[in-house]
């Protein structure tokens, strides 16, 4: 099993945050918040929650978590909608969100004001929109359904 690289800083993240919860529960003071995403059952549909919680927890169709599953190197989990135009880039949660040629119309229609100040690649501070967090959610959902239809050859 990976030791370094996004997943385990990913899971070290998670782990950290629990273990935060429950020190702040025994010690009597206020547990961190938890996302939003998570807090806002009734303002989301279903569906974006689960895309929400599969992005966060790398429970998603991106090369990068189907490469540590098959074995595959780190850096051979190429972009396969991109690695066809010569870009050569790990399909990692960043990659989708703010290089990929499969989510580009989104970056570059709706979602655009989302992208503005922020640097590519910085998913912490596209993450952490507090005044957007509806649409950031919206944005990570819709981006993992493009994955998900490609990844299963539905092209609809």
């Amino acid at each position: 099993q990976e030791l370094v690289g996004p997943s385990f800083r990913k899971m070290r993240a998670f782990a950290c945050y629990f273990m935060q919860r429950e020190t702040a529960a025994l010690e009597g003071k206020k547990p961190p918040p938890m996302p939003r995403y998570l807090c806002a059952k009734l303002l989301l549909v279903g569906a974006q929650v689960r895309s929400m919680a599969r992005f966060r927890l790398s429970s998603h169709n991106l090369m990068v978590e189907r490469g540590r599953y098959n074995g595959t190197a780190f850096q051979q989990r190429l972009c396969p909608w991109c690695s066809e135009q010569g870009c050569m880039q790990v399909q990692d949660e960043p990659h989708m969100i703010f290089e990929c040629v499969a989510t580009k119309d989104l970056r570059e229609g709706v979602f655009r004001p989302m992208f503005e100040g922020i640097a590519e690649g910085d998913l912490q501070s596209f993450m952490k929109q507090d005044h957007r967090w509806k649409d950031v959610v919206r944005c990570v959902h819709l981006c993992m359904e493009i994955v998900d239809k490609l990844v299963n050859g539905d092209s609809t």
